[in-house]
């Protein structure tokens, strides 16, 4: 029996299956079943209850919300181990990244960002996947990094990399992608944390075990923004001139705030560099600015003062002594001519370095901000949009200063039709989206229900319209409050759309129902229940 750590709930029980070396094994279920937690427990990652686990030999995984750092595509894929290049070149090609290579400005010298910023989720999932095929294991362990990609690469993954260059070696694949079921050598059932059943495809259906219906929703997605590669952000240098006017700035006390105020309103194209600066805004830079320059200023005037005071509190009740310190001083200050001017290059040049984090910190509120939240001539109607009629008119997005991502795009939608997006990883699907919600500024035309939708405020723009992110988002707080974060809906509404994406029987099991917390990025969730949880948040 398998239990998270933090409530000690079972999540997997009576779960015992034997593999023998070679085998290929599908793990099957529905979202939230368990299938991620079975994998944990083979890496013993949680918390072990009882039973007996025992695991041969060096073990390679790919997680299902894929794991990137910054730097090259290479350095990603080798990870530090020896480069043989006919084995890595033999990995690219098995796990269709050539493609992906050819359209990169470098190759796979390319700088990814941080967290892989600058990929697709496509990309980032296969990079994950040659990273672990690169190494030399005796298990291989996928969490289902076919749904990631479109279905061509998917069958040219699954073919090529999992069922022939890895037949020797034992693998472990959660998927649900039926289609490759009969390729295992055995399938493993999860469902509400127990095996409903293990064994070969023919056993399982001597057994009439309907998959379709164990798995019962739509495949888990664990797909993440699709922005093309951009070139590295080159951060910029402060020359002096710059830094002689934040003398005079640093004395506003709202710069931090400011700072932050401006960050919530900037061009959202400012996150796709590296975050890691942000963040060091806001930690290190701030703190400098909060602490280190102000003791410093408090220590100099305490210095001044005291000096001042003690030499009239002298002079007042001494007055004899006024005349020794006259005699003392005429022999100090040449003595401290020599020793003077060295200090004080020392002192200012400290202090000159901490105020380049004044001007690190000024910086931020000065970058462009997204368009305005509110505009008073809203051409808008009162109840808009009414149809959903939506119409692209020569819409060119690109990032940065790079090549246009969509070019020239014209298509018209009427309201309410079903409309489908196909496409390969890192095609522009996702773009669409930006350039809807204006997360990325276009040129062109888009129009909802006649409205163009630039002379909109975003605030009333994005008000009116729901997306279930590619990249599920949840927030430190309980059930509802993910799900209605402005508390305008009752909880039979709740619960009624929680039935219709079979999410209502897992949250009603869990003490405290929708008063539930929800941990940090949803950890005490899988990833396809917060998706999930995006989908009924837009419901």
């Amino acid at each position: 029996m398998i239990a998270y750590q933090e409530c000690k709930l079972l999540s997997l029980k009576e779960i015992t299956f034997h593999v023998e070396s070679g085998e290929l094994i599908i793990v099957v279920g529905g979202v939230g079943s368990g299938k991620t937690c079975l994998l944990m427990a083979i890496l013993n990652e949680i918390f072990h209850v009882s039973g007996i686990r025992i695991v041969n030999g060096r073990i390679s995984y790919t997680p299902q919300e894929a794991w990137c750092f910054n730097g090259s595509v290479k350095n990603n894929i080798v990870f530090g181990r020896d480069f043989k290049q006919s084995k890595y070149d033999s990995v690219i090609d098995i796990c269709a990244l050539q493609k992906d290579f050819q359209s990169f400005v470098y190759g796979d010298d390319t700088l990814i960002g941080e967290k892989g910023i600058t990929l697709s989720g496509g990309q980032k999932a296969r990079i994950n996947l040659a990273r672990a095929v690169y190494d030399d294991a005796d298990l291989y362990i996928f969490d289902d990094p076919l749904s990631a990609v479109d279905s061509a690469v998917a069958n040219h993954i699954f073919f090529r990399c999992i069922e022939k260059y890895l037949q020797s070696k034992t693998r472990i694949l959660v998927t649900h992608n039926l289609q490759f079921i009969n390729r295992a050598d055995k399938i493993i059932v999860i469902k509400d944390g127990y095996c409903l059943a293990f064994g070969t495809p023919q056993q399982l259906r001597n057994r009439n075990i309907d998959l379709i219906s164990v798995i019962d929703v739509k495949p888990e997605k664990s797909l993440k923004s699709e922005f093309d590669i951009r070139n590295v952000h080159t951060e910029n240098t402060f020359e002096n001139s710059e830094i002689k006017k934040d003398y005079n700035e640093y004395v506003d006390s709202k710069q931090e705030v400011a700072c932050l105020g401006s960050n919530l309103l900037d061009d959202m194209t400012i996150y796709d560099f590296t975050t890691g600066r942000i963040l060091n805004r806001f930690t290190a830079d701030v703190g400098l600015v909060d602490q280190r320059i102000p003791f410093l200023i408090l220590d100099l005037n305490r210095i001044i003062g005291s000096l001042i005071a003690t030499m009239i509190i002298t002079c007042v009740l001494s007055p004899y002594l006024t005349v020794v310190c006259l005699i003392l001083l005429s022999i100090g200050v040449p003595m401290q001519k020599c020793y003077l001017r060295t200090c004080a290059v020392r002192w200012f040049g400290e202090y000159e370095i901490h105020m380049i984090s004044t001007e690190r910190v000024l910086e931020y509120t000065h970058l462009p901000s997204e368009a305005s939240l509110f505009v008073k001539s809203d051409d808008a109607p009162k109840i808009w949009p009414s149809q959903g009629k939506l119409i692209f008119r020569h819409v060119f997005l690109s990032y940065t200063d790079s090549q246009p991502i969509l070019k020239n795009l014209c298509f018209e939608i009427k309201g309410g039709s079903k409309i489908g997006i196909v496409g390969r990883t890192g095609a522009g699907k996702s773009s669409l989206i930006n350039a809807l919600f204006r997360l990325v500024e276009f040129d062109g035309l888009i129009t909802i229900d006649g409205v163009d939708i630039k002379q909109l405020g975003l605030n009333d723009l994005r008000r009116k319209m729901s997306i279930i992110p590619q990249d599920p988002v949840t927030f430190d707080g309980t059930i509802r409050s993910n799900i209605d974060p402005y508390d305008e809906y009752t909880d039979e509404t709740i619960w009624n759309t929680l039935h219709s994406v079979s999410l209502a029987h897992i949250f009603k099991a869990i003490p405290g129902d929708l008063s539930a917390p929800l941990y940090e990025n949803g950890s005490n969730l899988s990833v396809g229940q917060r998706q999930l949880i995006c989908m009924v948040r837009a419901l």
